[in-house]
C-alpha cells in the first residue's frame, strides 16, 4: 500500500469512537470536559470488554444504556457522554489530516502496530496517528537514537552504520530529531533502505516536508507518533 493509498483509508466504527473518547481538537468551550487520559481509556477499554462490548458499541443503544454505570469504570456518565457528541470535531480534524497525508489507527484495529500493543497493552496510546507505508511497522529494524548536537565525527559513523544496515536489509528505528537520528535516517534512505520515524512531535510538518515526501509515497518511510 503506498503512502498515497493509505492517505484515502478510512477509520473504523470503533477508531471513530476512540476519537471522540480521546482525540484532541483545539480549543474546546470553557468548563469543557477533558478528553480521556491513555490510563482512562484504559479502564474503560477493561469496562467494554467485561461486558463483551466494542468502543462503537457506546454510540448504540446497548452502549447508551451502559453508560449509565460508567462509573464502575472510575468515569463519569456526564463526561463521556459529552465527548461522545464531537462528531463535529471529528470530521474536521480527519479532513484535515487527509489532506495532510496522515492516517490514524485506534487499539481496537487490527492495523495497530502489534509489537506496542503486546509489550504495552493497556498502556499502549488509544489511538496513533501516521504516514506512508503502515506495514512497515510490522518488519522491526535497528534503532539509532542520539545527540541533536553530536559532532561530525560521530554523525559520520551514525551514516555509515545505518547505511550498512540497510544495505543488509535492516529498517532503521529513529525519532527523526536533528542530529544523530535525522542523520541515520537519511542515510538509510539514500542508500534504499526503509525508516520507522517515531516522532514526539510535529507529525503533520514532517509529513509535509519535502525531503520526506518521495520516501512516504515510495514505500521507504512510515512516521508514527500518538499526537497528531
Amino acid at each position: 500500500m503506498s503512502g498515497e493509498l493509505c492517505m484515502e483509508r478510512t477509520i473504523s466504527a470503533d477508531t471513530e469512537v476512540v476519537l471522540l473518547l480521546c482525540g484532541r481538537f483545539g480549543k474546546e468551550p470553557p468548563g469543557s470536559p477533558a478528553a480521556l487520559t491513555t490510563t482512562e481509556y484504559g479502564r474503560l477499554a477493561t469496562w467494554l470488554h467485561e461486558r463483551r462490548l466494542r468502543p462503537a458499541d457506546l454510540l448504540g443503544d446497548v452502549g447508551s444504556q451502559c453508560l449509565r454505570d460508567a462509573g464502575s469504570a472510575g468515569l463519569q456518565r456526564e463526561r463521556l457522554e459529552f465527548l461522545l457528541q464531537r462528531g463535529t470535531s471529528v470530521a474536521l480534524a480527519l479532513e484535515r489530516w487527509a489532506r495532510g497525508g496522515l492516517w490514524v489507527v485506534s487499539r481496537s484495529d487490527a492495523a495497530y502496530p502489534k509489537r506496542i500493543r503486546q509489550r504495552l497493552k493497556l498502556r499502549a496510546p488509544p489511538l496513533f496517528f501516521g504516514a506512508g507505508e503502515p506495514g512497515l511497522l510490522e518488519r522491526g529494524g535497528l534503532a539509532i537514537v542520539g545527540s541533536r548536537d553530536a559532532g561530525e565525527a560521530a554523525l559520520a559513523q551514525t551514516r555509515l552504520i545505518a547505511r550498512r544496515a540497510a544495505e543488509a536489509g535492516l529498517a532503521i528505528v529513529s525519532g527523526g530529531a536533528r542530529g544523530v537520528d535525522l542523520a541515520a535516517q537519511q542515510a538509510a534512505l539514500e542508500a534504499g533502505g526503509r525508516v520507522i520515524g517515531v516522532l514526539a512531535d510535529s507529525l503533520l510538518r514532517s509529513a509535509s516536508q519535502r525531503s520526506n515526501r518521495l520516501a512516504l509515497q515510495e514505500g521507504q518511510l512510515v512516521l508514527l507518533s500518538p499526537f497528531h
